[in-house]
Protein backbone atom coordinates (compact mmCIF):
# COMPACT_ATOMS: atom_id res chain seq x y z
CA UNK A 1 0.00 0.00 0.00
CA UNK A 2 1.27 3.61 -0.89
CA UNK A 3 -0.69 6.66 -1.09
CA UNK A 4 1.26 10.69 -1.05
CA UNK A 5 0.21 13.92 -1.55
CA UNK A 6 3.12 16.07 -2.45
CA UNK A 7 1.42 19.80 -2.35
CA UNK A 8 2.36 22.11 -5.13
CA UNK A 9 4.50 24.81 -3.21
CA UNK A 10 4.05 28.13 -3.86
CA UNK A 11 2.91 31.07 -1.32
CA UNK A 12 3.36 28.51 1.79
CA UNK A 13 7.65 29.30 1.36
CA UNK A 14 6.76 32.43 3.35
CA UNK A 15 4.82 30.66 6.08
CA UNK A 16 7.25 29.84 9.05
CA UNK A 17 6.35 25.78 8.57
CA UNK A 18 4.42 24.55 5.17
CA UNK A 19 3.87 20.59 4.71
CA UNK A 20 5.79 19.48 1.37
CA UNK A 21 4.38 15.76 1.52
CA UNK A 22 2.27 13.56 3.68
CA UNK A 23 1.06 9.52 3.02
CA UNK A 24 1.08 5.78 3.87
CA UNK A 25 3.79 3.45 2.65
CA UNK A 26 4.58 -0.09 3.68
CA UNK A 27 8.14 -0.28 4.37
CA UNK A 28 8.37 9.55 9.05
CA UNK A 29 6.79 9.95 11.26
CA UNK A 30 4.57 7.44 12.92
CA UNK A 31 4.48 3.32 12.74
CA UNK A 32 1.06 1.63 12.99
CA UNK A 33 1.88 -1.96 13.26
CA UNK A 34 4.87 -4.68 13.02
CA UNK A 35 7.89 -3.48 13.26
CA UNK A 36 11.15 -2.20 11.48
CA UNK A 37 14.50 -0.96 11.84
CA UNK A 38 15.22 2.58 12.14
CA UNK A 39 19.20 3.59 11.69
CA UNK A 40 20.37 7.44 12.16
CA UNK A 41 23.82 7.94 11.42
CA UNK A 42 25.70 4.74 13.41
CA UNK A 43 22.40 4.46 15.90
CA UNK A 44 19.81 1.84 15.79
CA UNK A 45 16.64 1.57 16.78
CA UNK A 46 13.74 -0.93 16.68
CA UNK A 47 10.43 0.53 15.98
CA UNK A 48 7.07 -0.85 16.61
CA UNK A 49 3.43 -0.07 16.96
CA UNK A 50 3.24 3.68 18.60
CA UNK A 51 6.95 4.14 17.99
CA UNK A 52 7.23 8.25 16.54
CA UNK A 53 10.15 9.50 15.02
CA UNK A 54 11.23 12.91 14.28
CA UNK A 55 14.70 13.26 12.15
CA UNK A 56 15.70 16.67 10.71
CA UNK A 57 16.29 17.67 7.17
CA UNK A 58 19.88 16.50 6.09
CA UNK A 59 20.03 13.89 8.61
CA UNK A 60 21.37 10.83 7.00
CA UNK A 61 19.09 7.75 8.08
CA UNK A 62 17.56 4.64 6.53
CA UNK A 63 14.13 2.50 8.08
CA UNK A 64 12.87 -0.85 6.90
CA UNK A 65 10.75 -3.63 7.99
CA UNK A 66 12.05 -6.49 10.25
CA UNK A 67 8.46 -8.40 11.49
CA UNK A 68 5.69 -8.52 8.66
CA UNK A 69 4.30 -5.53 6.57
CA UNK A 70 5.43 -2.46 8.59
CA UNK A 71 3.07 0.79 7.91
CA UNK A 72 4.44 3.88 8.42
CA UNK A 73 2.57 7.21 8.07
CA UNK A 74 4.83 10.08 7.06
CA UNK A 75 4.72 13.66 7.23
CA UNK A 76 7.42 15.84 6.05
CA UNK A 77 7.51 19.99 6.48
CA UNK A 78 9.86 22.26 5.73
CA UNK A 79 10.60 25.72 7.04
CA UNK A 80 12.96 28.84 6.41
CA UNK A 81 13.44 28.72 10.60
CA UNK A 82 12.79 24.69 11.21
CA UNK A 83 15.87 24.02 12.81
CA UNK A 84 16.10 26.29 15.15
CA UNK A 85 12.83 26.07 16.18
CA UNK A 86 12.69 22.41 16.29
CA UNK A 87 16.22 22.79 18.12
CA UNK A 88 14.46 25.24 20.44
CA UNK A 89 11.85 23.08 21.24
CA UNK A 90 14.43 20.47 22.42
CA UNK A 91 13.95 17.44 19.29
CA UNK A 92 17.83 18.34 17.83
CA UNK A 93 18.56 16.20 15.10
CA UNK A 94 16.22 13.09 15.85
CA UNK A 95 13.91 11.42 18.77
CA UNK A 96 13.00 8.46 18.56
CA UNK A 97 10.33 7.12 21.04
CA UNK A 98 7.00 5.07 21.44
CA UNK A 99 3.90 6.09 23.11
CA UNK A 100 1.30 3.68 24.27
CA UNK A 101 -1.48 5.42 22.75
CA UNK A 102 -1.32 7.37 18.92
CA UNK A 103 -5.04 8.01 18.89
CA UNK A 104 -4.32 11.77 19.19
CA UNK A 105 -1.40 11.23 16.56
CA UNK A 106 -3.42 9.54 13.83
CA UNK A 107 -6.48 12.07 14.31
CA UNK A 108 -4.56 14.99 13.43
CA UNK A 109 -2.93 13.21 10.58
CA UNK A 110 -5.80 12.70 9.30
CA UNK A 111 -6.41 16.13 9.31
CA UNK A 112 -3.73 16.94 7.98
CA UNK A 113 -3.92 14.46 4.81
CA UNK A 114 -7.51 16.14 4.36
CA UNK A 115 -6.49 19.45 4.12
CA UNK A 116 -3.53 18.48 1.82
CA UNK A 117 -6.42 17.73 -0.83
CA UNK A 118 -8.18 20.80 -0.22
CA UNK A 119 -8.61 23.70 -3.17
CA UNK A 120 -8.29 26.98 -2.88
CA UNK A 121 -6.34 27.93 0.52
CA UNK A 122 -5.78 24.59 1.82
CA UNK A 123 -1.77 24.92 1.94
CA UNK A 124 -2.82 27.66 4.74
CA UNK A 125 -4.77 25.24 6.76
CA UNK A 126 -2.07 22.21 5.92
CA UNK A 127 0.70 25.06 7.63
CA UNK A 128 -1.72 25.46 10.69
CA UNK A 129 -2.21 22.19 11.44
CA UNK A 130 1.58 21.04 10.75
CA UNK A 131 2.13 23.16 13.48
CA UNK A 132 0.23 21.51 15.41
CA UNK A 133 1.34 18.24 14.58
CA UNK A 134 4.88 19.37 16.09
CA UNK A 135 3.46 20.82 18.83
CA UNK A 136 1.92 17.53 19.63
CA UNK A 137 5.21 15.58 19.40
CA UNK A 138 6.42 17.90 21.47
CA UNK A 139 4.21 17.00 24.00
CA UNK A 140 4.13 13.59 23.94
CA UNK A 141 8.01 13.49 22.80
CA UNK A 142 9.66 16.09 24.58
CA UNK A 143 7.28 17.37 27.40
CA UNK A 144 6.49 14.08 29.36
CA UNK A 145 9.92 12.82 28.85
CA UNK A 146 10.94 15.51 31.32
CA UNK A 147 8.35 14.66 33.42
CA UNK A 148 10.25 11.54 33.50
CA UNK A 149 13.32 12.78 34.25
CA UNK A 150 14.10 9.95 36.67
CA UNK A 151 14.28 7.18 34.13
CA UNK A 152 16.68 9.68 32.04
CA UNK A 153 18.83 9.76 34.95
CA UNK A 154 18.37 5.86 35.53
CA UNK A 155 18.82 4.91 32.03
CA UNK A 156 22.27 6.98 31.73
CA UNK A 157 23.38 5.53 35.15
CA UNK A 158 22.79 2.23 34.13
CA UNK A 159 24.91 2.38 30.94
CA UNK A 160 27.73 4.55 33.11
CA UNK A 161 27.63 0.77 35.59
CA UNK A 162 27.62 -1.21 32.49
CA UNK A 163 30.89 0.73 30.82
CA UNK A 164 32.87 2.39 33.21
CA UNK A 165 35.88 0.91 31.15
CA UNK A 166 35.21 3.20 28.29
CA UNK A 167 35.25 6.84 27.70
CA UNK A 168 31.54 8.19 28.11
CA UNK A 169 30.51 11.49 26.74
CA UNK A 170 27.29 13.28 27.15
CA UNK A 171 26.44 12.66 23.36
CA UNK A 172 26.15 9.18 23.85
CA UNK A 173 24.44 9.44 27.29
CA UNK A 174 22.06 11.21 25.42
CA UNK A 175 22.13 8.74 22.31
CA UNK A 176 21.43 5.91 24.88
CA UNK A 177 18.54 7.84 25.82
CA UNK A 178 17.24 8.33 22.83
CA UNK A 179 17.51 12.20 22.71
CA UNK A 180 19.50 14.88 21.75
CA UNK A 181 22.11 15.88 23.55
CA UNK A 182 21.01 19.31 24.21
CA UNK A 183 17.54 18.14 25.25
CA UNK A 184 19.85 15.54 27.96
CA UNK A 185 21.73 17.91 29.51
CA UNK A 186 18.54 19.95 30.04
CA UNK A 187 16.41 16.90 31.58
CA UNK A 188 18.60 14.69 32.45
CA UNK A 189 19.54 16.54 36.18
CA UNK A 190 23.21 17.06 34.18
CA UNK A 191 24.76 17.95 37.62
CA UNK A 192 24.35 14.68 39.30
CA UNK A 193 25.27 12.69 35.89
CA UNK A 194 29.00 15.13 35.47
CA UNK A 195 29.50 13.42 39.46
CA UNK A 196 29.85 10.49 36.99
CA UNK A 197 33.40 12.18 36.00
CA UNK A 198 34.30 11.33 39.36
CA UNK A 199 32.28 8.54 39.95
CA UNK A 200 34.03 6.38 36.98
CA UNK A 201 37.09 6.42 37.87
CA UNK A 202 36.47 5.14 41.12
CA UNK A 203 34.56 2.68 39.74
CA UNK A 204 37.30 1.33 37.69
CA UNK A 205 39.65 1.71 40.98
CA UNK A 206 37.67 -0.60 43.00
CA UNK A 207 37.20 -3.00 39.87
CA UNK A 208 40.62 -3.41 39.95
CA UNK A 209 41.47 -3.45 43.45
CA UNK A 210 38.58 -6.38 43.52
CA UNK A 211 40.76 -8.01 41.31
Amino acid sequence: MFHANYPVIGIQECYPVYLTGIGISDPEFHTHRDKGKIIVGDKEYTAGKGSIFYIASGESHTYYPIDGDWTTYWVVFRGDSLDAMMARLGFGRYVVKTINDITEVKKLYDQIAAAAREPGDGAGHCSMLVYQYILLMHKLLIVQQENRTGTVVDNAIVFMEKNYRDDISLQTLASVCGISTQHFCRVGNVSAVQKSHYWIPMRRLRRSEDG
